[in-house]
């Protein structure tokens, strides 16, 4: 199998970095979600964003852009300045990181390709990857706005989306790692395919248990069915298949399927 890679450990320990801090990425997100500092920036600004308030003037313009969100209005009402920025660091952070990866991304890939140690095809193969990364942190911006017009509340399946995301990318990196180790960019053929079979059927399910945990966590699923094994005293909830109900907002039926997964 030809070789796509001429400096393997630095390649490798590069690729290895920004797997980290996608998976990095991913949990902080995650604690942004659970401390309700998602909704806390209220504005998408991909360059200008990195500077955080530095002043007790612009704290306040960024706080009041904060007090005419509907998080604000129906959660938050009364929330002084300085509670306001407990909420609002985590998000920052959140939003800082990303960008982070963005340029520990961008910046080795052009050197590795300047100095030919990447060949075209893998090159091009990782610049998808980067593509996917700017289509995340646009995503990511997509699913707070669901969240700034009425309800406070961001759009289940925008956050589905934008963890799906973030797990395609985090597979992609592996992959390409992978790949480097041993040295080709495609993936040798066995005489079985029973084991790549058997891992297909297990990723499948991982990621459908993924997209569903987060389907579930944008409805709060867990505070309507939150005993275990039965549904609050019932195995089969009721409105399972409330045909009146589209059934990605069937909380009964997201949480059945999730616990069933």
């Amino acid at each position: 199998m030809p070789s796509v890679i001429k400096n393997h450990r630095a390649v490798i320990l590069w690729l290895s970095l920004c797997l980290l801090l996608v998976a990095g990425m991913v949990l902080v997100g995650g604690y942004t979600r659970l401390s309700g500092s998602g909704l806390s920036i209220t504005e998408w600004k991909p360059i200008h964003g990195v500077i955080p308030p530095l002043n007790i003037e612009e704290w306040q313009e960024e706080f009041d852009a904060y007090r005419a969100s509907p998080q604000y209005e129906k959660i938050n009402k009364g929330m002084a300045l300085d509670e306001f920025k407990t909420i609002f660091w985590p998000e920052y952070w959140h939003r800082v990181l990303g960008r982070l990866i963005g340029f520990v991304f961008l910046v080795p890939l052009l050197f590795f390709a300047a100095t030919k140690s990447i060949s075209k095809p893998f090159f091009w193969r990782l610049t998808g990857i980067f593509a996917l990364g700017g289509l995340q942190g646009l995503m990511g911006w997509v699913m707070v706005a669901s969240g700034l017009v009425d309800n406070p509340y961001v759009s289940h399946i925008k956050l589905a989306m934008h963890l799906s995301l973030a797990f395609l990318i985090f597979a992609l990196i592996l992959w390409a790692i992978l790949d480097v180790k041993r040295g080709t960019w495609s993936v040798e053929r066995t005489t079985s395919h029973s084991p790549r079979t058997t891992y297909t059927f297990w990723f499948t399910l991982l990621c459908l248990q993924i997209i569903l945990g987060a389907l579930l966590a944008g409805l709060h699923g867990g505070l309507v069915y939150n005993t275990w094994p039965d549904m609050n005293g019932q195995f089969l909830p009721d409105g399972l298949l409330d045909a009146g109900q589209y059934h990605i907002e069937n909380i009964g039926l997201i949480q059945f399927l999730h616990r069933k997964t």
